[in-house]
This record gives C-alpha cells, sequence and structure tokens, in this order.
C-alpha cells in the first residue's frame, strides 16, 4: 500500500525525512505549476510561485490535512497576488466586461457557441480562483479528479468515503464553479466546463524549477551550511535573487541533492463521472489540439509595481526564564512549545478547539538550569504558539504568542504561581494507555469562581501519564485531551484532588438524517454543520466574550441524506445548514436554517437522527447610492423586513462601490428591503424604521428568486470634530457616546470608540435626520467627559468644525485585601466619585488575580470622596482625596468584608 500524503507530511515534521518530501514534490510540482501557469500566463513567474509554495510546505504540520486541495489553495492566491501586483489582471476583468456587454443577449446552448464568446484563457485565471473558494471537502476530490488525474474510486480511498460521494462532491464542485463564473459574466454550460477542466492536466516541469526544488531542507546544521545552499541555488538560477531569499527563509537548510526531471503525462486512468459530467475527449470545445498557451508577454514594471521582498526568516530562538510569585528561579522546571497548525480561518472560537490545534508531532519540551532559564533553539516559523511550564506544586501556565518577524532570539518569561497538580491516566476505550496526547484544562474552577488562570497543559508519557498544573484554589475543571493517533476527546467536571484520575476516551457518537427543500426535494449540495461547547461550569459564574466550539460538517447526497461521525459525548450540540458553495465566511453569516434553534448532546456511541426542510434562498444585490447626489455609499448595510416585523439575522453590507449581495432563507412573503448607514454609525430602531419608511423597496418572494434593486439613502450630514487634551495636544483615540433625538420623539444612544487623525481630527457622518445631537467624549472608557454643542442634523448639511478639550484627569490604584490579609481577587466593584462641585461619577471596576483596581484616566484631577460598593453595599468610603496632587492616585491597601 502506497505511503499517503499525510504519512509523508508527518515523516517531514518529525525527522525531517528528505525522501519524505521528495516524494511531495514528485506527487504535486505539475500540478502546483500548471496551475500557476494558467493564472499568471508567465513561466517564470509560475517557477517562482511553485517554488514558493514548496517552501510554505515545508513548514506544514497538519499530518491530517489533503496535500493537494491545500497546495491548489497556496498556489492560487500566490499566482493571484502576484496578478494583483501588476495591471494584467485589471485589464483582463475590462475585458471580459466588454465580452459581457457585448454578448449578453447570446445564450449558451452549445460547447461551439459557448466558445464563440469565450476561450479557455478568458476563463483560467478564475476557474482557479474558483476552485480556491470551494469548501475543502469539495475542492480536495475537485482537485485531485481534475488536475491530479486520479480516478474516484482512488480518491474515494485515499479521503476515507465512498465512490458515490466523491462523484457527487466533483459534479458539486463543478457546479459551484460554473455559477461563481456566470456571475462574472462568463456563461458556460457544465459539460462544456467540466471538458475544459478535462484538458487542463498536468504537463511536464521545468528541469530547472525541479533541480531547485530537490534542493531540500534538513534540520539543525551551521549557518555556513546554510549559506553555502543558498548560494548554490543562486547560482543555479542566474538573477533569481528572490531564489536566495526564499531559501534563506527555510530554518537550517543544506543541500541533499537533485531529483531526476519529473516527466507527468496528460493520460487518465479510466474513469465515469455521472450525469452531466461525462468524460470528453481531452481536446478543447474548439476541438483544436491542446496547446502550450503562448507565454503573455511580460509588462515593464512601473515604480508603483515594484515591491520590496519578503524578510527571509531565518531559524530562531525562543527563551526566557520561569520564575515564582517572588521573582525567584524555577529550576528543573518543564517548559513546552506547542506550536500550532497554519490558520486558514480568523475565528479563533473555532480554530482553538480544532482536533489537531495542539498536536504531538508540533509540541517541543525542554528543561529550566539551576537559574530558571530555558531555550528551544533553531525554531522554524511557526506563526502563532502556546507556550507553557509546569513544576510540582506550581499552577499552571499558558501563554499565546506569535513569532515577531525578524526576531533571531525572542525573550519570553513565565510566572509559575503556587498550586497544584491534576495526575492521572488516558485510557483509550479498549483500555490501552493513550502515549501521543497533549493534555490541556479548557476551563478550570473553584467552589465560588471561575479560575481563568492557572491552567496549563502536558504531554502524556509511555503509561499514559500525565500532569497538569492548576490553581490553587481550583476543584474542578474541564479537560482536553489532543492525540495524534485517537483523535480528540473531553472530559467534562474533572475533580480536583490528592488522588489520580483515570480518564478514558469515549466512543464517539454520530448525527444522520435528510435535508429537504421546502417543496420535498432533496436538498443535495448542501452542508449541515454541528458547533459543540463545552458545558458551563457547576457554578455562579458571569461568562462574557464567545466560547470556544469543535465544528463538525456533513455533506448532503444527491438523495438528500447526510452523516456526521466523530461526535463528543456530553458536549453541547447546535446543528444548522449552510451553503458551504459560499464559502467559510459568508456561508457561516448566512446560515440556511437558523442557528441556536436545535440544540442537543449526545451519550457515546449514540446515533441521532436530525431531519429538516430548508427554504430555497432567495438572492438580492444592487446598488446603494445616497439620494441627491447619487454617489455609491462603501460599507453601508442592508436592512430587510418580512411580513412587517424585522429580519436581525441576516447580514449584508456594500463594497467600495456600494454594490451588495444579501442571501435570504426565510421563504415566501412580501418583503422590505432598505438601505442603512455603515456599520461604524448606530442603527437603532428609529433609523431603521426611518429608513425603511421613506427609501424602503417591497418585493414579493416566492423563493429561490435572484433580483436586483437600487437603493438609496440620505446623503450623510457632516460633523468634524477635533480632539485636544488638557495641555492642548491632540488626542489619539477617544471614546464617544452619541445622543439623538429623532424627529418623531424617540431618542437613543450609541458609545463606541474613535481613533483620531494625528490632528486628533475625526468627521462624523449621520445618514439620517435628528432633532438634536451630540456628543460625549472622553479619553478613557469611564473617564470624565466633555460635551460638544447640541446640533439639529439635516441631510447633506456640512456643520463647522468644533474643538473639544478634554479635562485633566488621574489614574486610580488600590490593593483590596479581606480581614485575613487575602487578596480579594476576580471581583467587581462600583466606584462611586463625588467632587466637591457637586458633580458625581460611577465607574465599574474588577480587581486582578492580586487584588488590584488600575483605573486609567478615570476621575477628574479635581478634590473628590470615593465610596467602594458591590451591589448596593457600601464596603468601604473614603475622606477627601486630592486628586490634582498626582497623575496617579495609590489609596493603598484597602480591607474590605
Amino acid at each position: 500500500m502506497s505511503t499517503t500524503d499525510a504519512e509523508l507530511i508527518q515523516r517531514w515534521a518529525r525527522r525531517r525525512d528528505a525522501e519524505a518530501f521528495r516524494e511531495l514534490v514528485n506527487r504535486h510540482a505539475a500540478m502546483v505549476f500548471s496551475t500557476s501557469r494558467r493564472i499568471l500566463g508567465h513561466t517564470a513567474d509560475a517557477e517562482d510561485v511553485t517554488q514558493e509554495c514548496f517552501l510554505k510546505l515545508c513548514q506544514l504540520r497538519r499530518p491530517a490535512h489533503n496535500v493537494a486541495a491545500w497546495l491548489h489553495r497556496v498556489v492560487t492566491r500566490g499566482s493571484i497576488d502576484v496578478l494583483r501586483s501588476r495591471t494584467r489582471r485589471h485589464h483582463l476583468q475590462n475585458h471580459l466586461q466588454r465580452r459581457l456587454e457585448t454578448s449578453r443577449e447570446t445564450p449558451v446552448e452549445s460547447p461551439a457557441v459557448a466558445t464563440d464568446e469565450v476561450t479557455w484563457r478568458d476563463v483560467e485565471p478564475f476557474v482557479d480562483e474558483a476552485i480556491e473558494s470551494l469548501p475543502e471537502s469539495v475542492r480536495a476530490p475537485v482537485v485531485l479528479y481534475y488536475l491530479h488525474n486520479r480516478t474516484q474510486e482512488s480518491i474515494a480511498a485515499s479521503l476515507g468515503v465512498s465512490q458515490a460521494t466523491v462523484s457527487h462532491r466533483v459534479r458539486k464542485g463543478v457546479e459551484t464553479i460554473r455559477r461563481q463564473l456566470e456571475r462574472r459574466g462568463l456563461g458556460l454550460a457544465t459539460a462544456v466546463l467540466s471538458t475544459w477542466l478535462s484538458t487542463q492536466t498536468s504537463g511536464a516541469v521545468p528541469a530547472a524549477l525541479v533541480s531547485r526544488l530537490g534542493k531540500v531542507a534538513v534540520l539543525g546544521h551551521g549557518a555556513d551550511q546554510i549559506h553555502a545552499a543558498t548560494e548554490a541555488t543562486v547560482e543555479a538560477h542566474p538573477g533569481g535573487w528572490t531564489m536566495k531569499v526564499a531559501v534563506a527563509s527555510i530554518a537550517g537548510v543544506v543541500i541533499v541533492g537533485s531529483l531526476a526531471l519529473l516527466v507527468f503525462t496528460a493520460t487518465r486512468p479510466g474513469d465515469s463521472t455521472p450525469g452531466d459530467l461525462a468524460r470528453a475527449p481531452a481536446v478543447t470545445p474548439n476541438a483544436e489540439p491542446v496547446a502550450e498557451p503562448a507565454a503573455a508577454p511580460e509588462e515593464p514594471a512601473t515604480p508603483d509595481e515594484v515591491t520590496d521582498p519578503a524578510p527571509a526568516i531565518e531559524p530562531a530562538t525562543l527563551a526566557g526564564t520561569v520564575r515564582d510569585e517572588n521573582e525567584q528561579p524555577i529550576a528543573s522546571a518543564e517548559v513546552y512549545l506547542a506550536m500550532q497548525p497554519p490558520l486558514e480561518d480568523d475565528d479563533m472560537a473555532r480554530l482553538f478547539l480544532r482536533a489537531d490545534y495542539f498536536a504531538r508531532s508540533r509540541f517541543l519540551e525542554t528543561q529550566t538550569d539551576a537559574a530558571g532559564r530555558y531555550a528551544f533553539e533553531g525554531v522554524l516559523e511557526f506563526g502563532s504558539a502556546t507556550l507553557g511550564a509546569f513544576k510540582e506544586g506550581h499552577a499552571g501556565v499558558t501563554q499565546r504568542m506569535t513569532r515577531k518577524a525578524g526576531a533571531a532570539t525572542q525573550q519570553v518569561d513565565l510566572v509559575l504561581r503556587a498550586g497544584k497538580t491534576l495526575t492521572g491516566t488516558i485510557l483509550d476505550t479498549d483500555g490501552a494507555p493513550v502515549t501521543d496526547a497533549v493534555v490541556s484544562v479548557h476551563g478550570a474552577w473553584s467552589p465560588t469562581s471561575h479560575v481563568f488562570w492557572g491552567a496549563g497543559m502536558g504531554p502524556t508519557d509511555a503509561d499514559g501519564r500525565f500532569r497538569v498544573g492548576v490553581g490553587k484554589e481550583t476543584t474542578g475543571c474541564h479537560v482536553r485531551v489532543n492525540s495524534d493517533s485517537h483523535g480528540q476527546g473531553f472530559f467534562i467536571e474533572v475533580p480536583v484532588t490528592d488522588e489520580d484520575v483515570e480518564l478514558t476516551l469515549k466512543k464517539f457518537a454520530r448525527v444522520e438524517g435528510t435535508i429537504t427543500w421546502a417543496d420535498g426535494a432533496p436538498a443535495s449540495g448542501l452542508t449541515v454543520r454541528v458547533n459543540g461547547r463545552l458545558p458551563e461550569p457547576p457554578i455562579p459564574v458571569q461568562r462574557m466574550g464567545r466560547r470556544a466550539v469543535v465544528v463538525h460538517d456533513g455533506l448532503v447526497g444527491d438523495d438528500g441524506t447526510y452523516a456526521i461521525e466523530g461526535l463528543h459525548a456530553q458536549l453541547g450540540y447546535d446543528i444548522f445548514v449552510i451553503d458551504g458553495s459560499l464559502g467559510e465566511v459568508e456561508a457561516r453569516r448566512k446560515p440556511l436554517s437558523p442557528r441556536m434553534r436545535h440544540s442537543f448532546r449526545l451519550e457515546p456511541g449514540e446515533v441521532k437522527v436530525w431531519d429538516h426542510s430548508v427554504s430555497r434562498p432567495i438572492t438580492i444585490r444592487g446598488r446603494i447610492r445616497t439620494e441627491t447626489n447619487g454617489e455609491p455609499l462603501p460599507r453601508a448595510q442592508v436592512g430587510v423586513r418580512k411580513d412587517g416585523k424585522s429580519i436581525n439575522d441576516v447580514f449584508a453590507e456594500a463594497d467600495d462601490e456600494g454594490f451588495f449581495t444579501l442571501h435570504l432563507n426565510s421563504g415566501a412573503g412580501e418583503y422590505v428591503v432598505h438601505a442603512e448607514p455603515p456599520g461604524d454609525m448606530p442603527t437603532p430602531d428609529p433609523v431603521s424604521d426611518l429608513l425603511a419608511e421613506r427609501f424602503g423597496r417591497t418585493l414579493h418572494l416566492a423563493g429561490s428568486e435572484d433580483v436586483e434593486v437600487e437603493l438609496a439613502i440620505f446623503d450623510a450630514a457632516v460633523l468634524p470634530i477635533r480632539v485636544l487634551d488638557h495641555s492642548g495636544e491632540p488626542v489619539g483615540t477617544v471614546r464617544t457616546k452619541l445622543h439623538l433625538t429623532f424627529p418623531d420623539g424617540r431618542r437613543a444612544h450609541h458609545d463606541m470608540p474613535r481613533t483620531l487623525d494625528e490632528t486628533g481630527r475625526v468627521v462624523f457622518a449621520f445618514h439620517y435626520p435628528a432633532t438634536e445631537l451630540w456628543y460625549e467624549i472622553s479619553a478613557f472608557r469611564n473617564g470624565p467627559a466633555a460635551e460638544t454643542r447640541r446640533y439639529e442634523i439635516h441631510p447633506g448639511a456640512v456643520l463647522p468644525e468644533e474643538t473639544i478639550k478634554l479635562p485633566r484627569t488621574c489614574d486610580l490604584l488600590a490593593k483590596l485585601v479581606d480581614p485575613s490579609g487575602e487578596t480579594v481577587s476576580d471581583r467587581w466593584v462600583s466606584l462611586r466619585v463625588v467632587y466637591e462641585d457637586g458633580t458625581r461619577q460611577v465607574v465599574s471596576s474588577r480587581t486582578d488575580r492580586r487584588g488590584v483596581i488600575d483605573e486609567k484616566g478615570c476621575v477628574r484631577a479635581a478634590p473628590f470622596a470615593l465610596e467602594l460598593r458591590v451591589g448596593s453595599n457600601v464596603i468601604w468610603k473614603s475622606e477627601r482625596v486630592d486628586g490634582t496632587a498626582a497623575e496617579a492616585l495609590d489609596l493603598g491597601e484597602i480591607v474590605v468584608e
């Protein structure tokens, strides 16, 4: 049985196995090179992008990732970035727009007609861009089938799914690509697109590129060898100064030899595709032989197009000290560095609980010396990572960090406070020890409060045993286990005592069912998503912010059925339907069924059935302009009402030209669509009601329509403001609280931070009238504010600039302890300030883990008296305090009950 890509990546990541990496080059170089050349139309540029892709592959440490799909995404993004730095793409888009305008009335009826309107050279840059936007479950089989010439049977075996599933995903992928091309004005029949894709097989890779790709890295050699490898590569590629930068970016490289010339043919194994994707002869729709595209002439670079190369990233050293609360060094402490996988999504709530977030294959360990020092040397570029430390008798500590660009040595010091140790054993379902796991605490608590700090991580040993530091007050926690061989597991409400715990991984659960459209037809191609969350601690606790989620997806098949494996017992799950063809961000924003409506928990091994019917989505697209001037309004938003009620769970934002696309899945009805101001300005109910009444467009829709509307909004009334501090210097950031009174008498308030320019100026734009409007402006959250004048706002008005001078403030410091001398940590208190002039101010604050209140700029620099309150109870009261005496008032240690 041949070695899988995941196994090759793992061998490379763990042992720097050059043979493994050479095999990855053999398998994928032709696809990467031909994809880049199709997009760029230039061989030399394609060679550079291909080289960069494999340098990034050197740093990939996610064994479960589909390498072919990952490389296609990387090469597409890299090639598009190159195009964007030139003018060719802009010219091509204009060319296609002209084609669209002249041929809009000619329908695409056959391959012959299609090629009269559009050629493969026209569409090829956008096909790869469309492939890149597919969800990974669909993108992988499309890339393997069309660009790697793999049979559906072999793809099914490598992905661990049925051949029918592969066939469905390939068909769904091509159909999604076709729709994206149509939105660009490139009308193609699905069969035509399938035929064209069939001709785009990987050809031969230039020998010089093959030679360069064969000079691959292994870790652990000196600077002289790194320099020699770099110079040898540059010499083999005259004029390739970018290659020197690229090779230097791989940590500790030495030449290990050249690969033989890779020859890839366009021969496809016998295969069949259902329906309209039947395999066509390997010729273009014009029935002409497939020819190498002529290299596009290089356009002379202008000074605006020349960009500096990215700085080379050399091997780094991560070092620091581990100390206790008294700043004393801790010897023989275990220090861990868990390098996170490459992250392709900015949603940390989803990424943090990903199964490979803590992987043993990317888990480094060392110990501190007698002086408490530690060091990880020769660290490759890792982006983000988690640093942690453990010592018996101390709480754990973890710290997320990012390697700083250009830093050869990064210093990170850790503090281990007094604590206790959670010890135990991790066992598989059959009772065997799990020896390759990383154990971490996800949420810990005491009898009275949630412990957000003092919880660490640690590896299992050859017997499956682990040790994790926790805070000294901890009585319980949720435990998370990440194993390279057994996947991810969670243990709920694990007691923290002096006794060992034995934690046995549970059998995974499953959810399955049928998804149909409202008319009963199978909703094939949609995705069922299940988000899992750990339960809240069994104590009264106020949680703020988003909680991390475990995300599982299942594709809906031709018959409307789906199945999702690998669900965890005892987690709280939310299940809903999305359209994965929209791309991850848009699909998450625009679910086809309501979120947080269908929730459940599962037992180990349970199979749950969830059937659901969804409305066919309605697409509303258009442009937003101002009423009088007709100017496009960038970043404007769209409000929607159905049958007289606002729909609050949909979102659409206009681009820089005012264009928007809105997706609805709420079924038939009367809809009113209206424009709303950009998101940095408030849209309270009175504003939404006013805009809907004045500018709303009424649409009677049954479902599945794609309609265009033009939306208008009031021209902006402009209020420029300049903010200075008490000494007359410009202020960089402020808190602004807006007060509004509308023509119908209703009022609204809105509080948000603002960034000012270097002169302290900011311009507020209001796309609605107001009978009275003013701002309270302060330099700090909770700080004393200065008020603007009261204004009456009319659309299109430009008001004169107003200058606001902020009052002088002082910081407030105090440490709270109870009568026994213990710190009062993590406690909300209310600071009630009474100034001598009779004005009052209330500031909400919270003590940190040391019991310290540290409020910046929260009070005026004036005499005042202060009360500390918890709820309505006064727990401490001061005498007169003179806030004019210092920049910071330190009230010292305050004893409270």
